[in-house]
């Protein structure tokens, strides 16, 4: 929805709130829904042009 509409705060708000709930759901261990959702951030941080987070990112989720 976030995406489609091109709101990259809101939806960056919502992905790093999804990471720390996930954090606290696994205990800091690797889950597809982590990797996922840091691919997703890393998105929307190319998208806001702030690329050294978007690449970092997109290392740690295809690491996972």
């Amino acid at each position: 929805m976030y995406f489609g509409q091109k709101a990259w705060k809101e939806a960056e708000s919502y992905l790093v709130e999804s990471l720390q709930n996930y954090d606290g759901v696994f205990g800091g261990e690797p889950s597809p829904y982590i990797g996922g959702t840091l691919l997703n951030l890393a998105i929307v941080y190319r998208n806001m042009k702030v690329l050294e987070k978007a690449e970092t990112l997109y290392y740690k989720g295809s690491q996972i």
